[in-house]
Formats: structure tokens, sequence, C-alpha cells
């Protein structure tokens, strides 16, 4: 008479997938009463076996007659849908006849089911799998939106701290250089410390401010050929007062002068002012030795210090953002962790990259890779 095909849903009743030679009004009846596996009459399938009715027509089967699909069937069989022991439907077989199905047959019904039961299995995974992209699809979508309005906010913000702190640190130079007035020792030492500490927090939020750009993707990389020179002696000329603070000698080694590289001077500068900054906030005592070098189609700039060096744990995370080698709250070093993050980005924007060399106690070596023509050749 006719075979069906039956999933068991998570509720525990068969929902129908394929049936053939029924009409839509039987379809409907069913899915409004659908057979579940906790009826008495399914009991056999809980241990892996059939349901076995060859003889359909006799009384005790009265109220199960009435719920099948179809109108006159002799014999009935339901054949279980296996995976490792775990039941995922049933292949049912309706006959006219009773003792439709013989015993030899059996065994290829549960072939069929085998194969059956490898397919639903697929389809399963498939589903599930189409679900586990979707939803890392929304989270990836939920991130990039959450990135780009971190990005704008610190943008925001950065920009609006850094005009009030244009003024305080403006002022401060008007009251340093006494245009106002005369000062005192006392006030003079206290302009002093709000010009020092006004400079380093517009450091900061200047840091900020281009680490949102470069998340933004608003960094306008200008490549052109250069003396790399020429951007070190910019960035010593700003830098050199600091060393000085701290009685650390800078000294330089170039082969060749007139080294050029195919790059943005001004990103360079920035980026030789990190390193050279960092090396001097976290060496007290010793020196700074900086190289310049040609290597096949690559420029170098190496940048040592005597410092205190970083460990091999910190090492992978150094050029993370907001990442500080020394993270307690009380640090001695300050800043926000942005420099080395936003370097490492601004070189691979320009196809450059950067290494570093360090031991504990001893100092580190930043080596900055520019490539020396435009194709990197």
């Amino acid at each position: 008479a006719g075979v069906s095909f039956f999933e068991l849903a998570d509720d525990s009743a068969f929902s129908l997938l394929y049936t053939s030679n029924l009409s839509k009004d039987r379809i409907v009846a069913y899915q409004k009463r659908p057979w579940r596996i906790s009826e008495a009459i399914f009991a056999p399938l809980s241990k892996g076996n059939s349901v076995q009715i060859p003889h359909l027509q006799t009384k005790k089967y009265t109220k199960f007659r009435e719920r099948l699909l179809y109108n006159t069937v002799a014999s009935w069989y339901a054949i279980p849908i296996l995976i490792k022991n775990k039941i995922l439907g049933i292949m049912v077989l309706a006959g006219r006849k009773p003792e439709a199905v013989r015993q030899d047959d059996l065994q290829f019904l549960y072939t069929i089911a085998g194969h059956v039961a490898v397919t639903l299995e697929n389809i399963s995974l498939v589903n599930i799998l189409e679900k586990q992209t979707q939803a890392l699809r929304k989270a990836n979508l939920q991130l990039i939106e959450a990135n780009r309005v971190k990005s704008r906010f610190l943008a925001t913000v950065s920009h609006e701290l850094r005009t009030p702190m244009n003024s305080i640190i403006g002022y401060s130079e008007i009251l340093q250089d006494e245009l106002d007035g005369p000062l005192t020792a006392e006030q003079k030492d206290s302009v002093e410390r709000i010009l020092r500490s006004g400079r380093n927090l517009l450091a900061l939020i200047n840091d900020v401010l281009d680490y949102s750009k470069v998340e933004a993707g608003q960094i306008t990389i200008r490549s052109i050929q250069f003396t790399l020179s020429e951007a070190l002696d910019a960035a010593l000329e700003i830098i050199l007062p600091l060393a000085k603070q701290k009685n650390l000698p800078i000294t330089s080694d170039t082969s060749d002068p007139l080294l050029t590289v195919y790059a943005d001077p001004d990103r360079t500068r920035q980026i030789l002012l990190n390193i050279l900054a960092n090396a001097i906030k976290f060496t007290e005592s010793g020196s700074i030795h900086i190289k310049i070098e040609a290597k096949e189609n690559q420029a170098l700039v190496s940048i040592a210090d005597t410092g205190i060096g970083i460990s091999e744990k910190d090492l992978p995370h150094l050029f993370e953002e907001f990442h500080q080698v020394d993270s307690r709250m009380n640090r001695k070093f300050g800043g926000t962790g942005l420099g080395l993050a936003i370097s490492k980005r601004l070189l691979i924007l320009m196809n450059g990259k950067v290494e570093v060399e360090s031991k504990v106690g001893e100092g580190s070596t930043f080596t900055i890779m520019l490539p020396r023509s435009k194709n990197g050749e």
C-alpha cells in the first residue's frame, strides 16, 4: 500500500518526512495527531527492534487503525532508523495483505533504514553547522560594529580632550616665559610641573587618537622615496632632550648615510619616535645605540638599549593594544601601551615589519624593516 519515513522530533513525536500516495487531508490529519514514541505500540523501538503487525485487521488494533494514514491496511511494519543505537526515526511499510513482509525481507529493510539514518544524520549535521555559521556570522558582525563604535568613541573623546589640553599647555608656556609678569621660584616650579604633565597627557591623547584612526582605516599613507637618516635626525631632534634628562647617550652607526626607503616619511619618523621614547623610558642607565644598514631589498634600523628588558612571556603580547610590560596599577612606567601597536600597524601599511630581541636585565633591540623601493626590489 505504501512507504513512509518519519523523523523523531525533540518532543518525542514522529514528524512525517515522506509518504507515498496520500492526500493532503490525511497528511494534515496526521500532523494534528502524530504518533509518539512513548505509545505502547512503539515499545520494541526502545531496544532497536522493529514493530511488526502482520495481521492488523484484528480487534486488538482497532484504535490504531483509525490513526493510520492509509484506508485499507492489512499489515504494518515500523523499522527503526538508528545511528549509534540512537533512534532518529522510523521507516513504515503498510501492506494491503496480511504478512506483506517476510522475515527474510527484514534484513534488507534494515539496510535501507541504515542508509536513511546516515542521510538524516548528515542533514542534522549540516543544519547544526549552518546554525553555528549563522551564529558566528552574527557575532562577527556584532564585533565589527562594536569595534567601529569603540574607534569612533576613542576618536571623538581624544579630539575633544586635545583642544583644551593644547590651551592648558599654551597658557603654561606663556606663564613660563613670564610674558604676563615675573614669577617666583615656587611659581616657576609649579608651572613647569603643569607644563610637563600637560605635554605627557597630550602625548597619551595623541596615541589614542592615532590608534582610533588606524582602527577605523582613516590613516593615509603617503609613500615616497626619501633618505632614512633624514627621518632619524628629525626623530632625534625631538627625543634628545628626554635622553639628556636621564644622562643617556645616544650613538649611531650608519653604513650608508644616503640609504633611501620607499615609505611615508612622517609615519616613519613617528615609528622611530615611539621606539626611541620606549628605549629612553625603560632605560635608567647605560646607553642607546642606533644602527642603519641595508639588507637585500630592505633597509634596517636597529635601536638597542640597556634597559630593563622584556620577559619571554611578555614578548608575544608586546605589540598588542594597551599591553603594558608592567601592568600593575602603581607601575613605575606610564603610557597607554599603544605606541608599539600603532607602530606595527603603520609598518604593515608601508609593507614593512618590526622584530624585537630582549633579555630581562640586559636590554632590548627593536629592528624596523622598510622596503627600499616601491616594488620592494
